[in-house]
């Protein structure tokens, strides 16, 4: 599986959930994500200010379970 640490690690900050379907090729709704709430700050990989993916729910660990 992989974990939002390996992906900050890989594109050297935070990213939002757009980047990370674009990325991995998955199709991650925003319910199966956590976010930095109640801010928003800047995608290290598209540089927009969105919500920030900090981890994922049961149903988005099963969709980045075959993304490695």
């Amino acid at each position: 599986m992989l974990s939002t640490k390996r992906i900050s690690r890989r594109f050297g900050g935070e990213i939002c959930r757009s980047c990370i379907n674009e990325q991995y090729n998955v199709r991650l709704k925003p319910s199966d994500c956590l976010y930095m709430y109640p801010y928003r700050y800047q995608c290290a990989c598209c540089g927009t200010v969105q919500n920030i993916v900090t981890g994922f729910r049961l149903t988005g660990k099963l969709k980045m379970l075959t993304k490695m």
